[in-house]
Parts: C-alpha cells; structure tokens; sequence
C-alpha cells in the first residue's frame, strides 16, 4: 500500500469541483486500507492541501477540526465550494445550455449530465430531458434536421448518429485539406510591357503593348 502514497493531491478548486475531489478520496482511502474516523479524518487534513486545511479551521471554528468526523468535514467542505442552488435556477442553467463552437458531441452531452444532477429530474424522465436539450443545443442546423426527422430517437440513437455525423464531417474536412496540399501551385506569370512610338506627321500618344510570360 506504501506504493499508493505518492498518487495523493492536493485540491484545486480551479481544476476540479469539491465533489470530484471527494470521491477520489474516497477511492484513494480504500486503495490505501486507511479505516476508522481518526486516520480517514488525518489523512483527509494532511492531502487536502494548506489552503483548503487553513480555509476547514475558519469554518468550524470555534471547533477544531479534530473535533469533527471525516464525514462532517467534508460536508462542511461541501456546502463551502458547491452550495446548493434552488432547483429552478439548477433547471434553467440546464435549458439554456448549448453546444459550444469547439466542444465536441460527447463533451457537450457530459455537461448536460453534469447540468442535469442538480435538476431534480424523475429519473424516468432524465433521459428525455437529455436527449431533448441534446437535439435543441447542438448548434448544427442540417445534424438538428437529421435528428428532428427521426420518428423514434432515443438519447442512445441521438448521440450515436451525432457522433458518426460528427466523425463524417471530420474526416470530409480532412481529406478535403489533403487534396488541397495535392494540388500544385499555379507558377506567377510576368507582364513584360513595350512602349512603341509611331512616328507620323500628327504624332499620337505612345502605345504601350503588354506581353504576358509565365514565369519557370
């Protein structure tokens, strides 16, 4: 187990949600064979890093952190960096989410789940409301059209033709550049003018006369 000890990390609130943080820990605690309140509640203050240990102290106080089991102090950790909100906020967040310029399909599906655990959706109707927001968000007019005409689509049969779509799509561009770089560039051509004067009794204005070469 003396292995495991190197993989503990700090937490970052700007890299990952408390949440994510805490159910690593959990899985690294039993990796690690750390049982009973006193070492989960030690080895949760020594790998949560200084910041978020100094940050623990001010909100139990006047308690110490060694007052409280390792389930408390991570709740209190909880309700501090992901406090909950009201469900209709949750909800509007999840309705209003789209599909960004350079997010792909899976990523953009993974954040609806994300969007959506707040929610409070029956779990009856979670995938629905997925697949429904799926089809609105995707900020592809002819992939929208493709899923619209799809008498029974599934959240599975949205991603799935959305992914392939996707992929298509991908690979067209692709072989599209390729045969760009195929293509040999046109060589520059050369304009080599001449100035011809006529000599005549009126004279006229000089005629310039412009031979056209292309350039090896």
């Amino acid at each position: 187990m003396a292995s495991l000890s190197g993989l503990a990390r700090e937490f970052d609130p700007s890299q990952e949600s408390f949440g994510t943080y805490a159910r690593w820990l959990e899985q690294y605690l039993v990796a690690t064979g750390v049982s009973g309140q006193a070492k989960r509640r030690a080895t949760l203050l020594s790998v949560v890093g200084p910041k978020t240990f100094a940050l623990l102290e001010d909100l139990v106080a006047p308690q110490t952190v060694s007052d409280l089991e390792y389930e408390q102090l991570v709740t209190v950790l909880q309700g501090h960096f992901e406090p909950k909100s009201s469900e209709i906020v949750a909800r509007f967040r999840f309705h209003s989410c789209c599909r960004d310029e350079n997010e792909s399909v899976t990523e953009y599906a993974a954040r609806l789940r994300r969007l959506a655990k707040p929610c409070q959706f029956p779990s009856e109707t979670l995938p629905e409301m997925l697949r429904d927001r799926l089809v609105c968000g995707i900020r592809d007019t002819r992939l929208q059209a493709r899923l619209l005409s799809q008498m029974s689509l599934t959240l599975e049969s949205a991603l799935a033709l959305a992914c392939t779509s996707e992929a298509a799509e991908a690979q067209a561009q692709e072989i599209g550049r390729a045969e760009s770089a195929a293509v040999p560039a046109a060589r520059p051509l050369a304009v080599v003018g001449r100035l011809e004067q006529r000599s005549t009794q009126r004279a006229a204005p000089p005629r310039a006369e412009f031979i056209i070469i292309q350039v090896k």
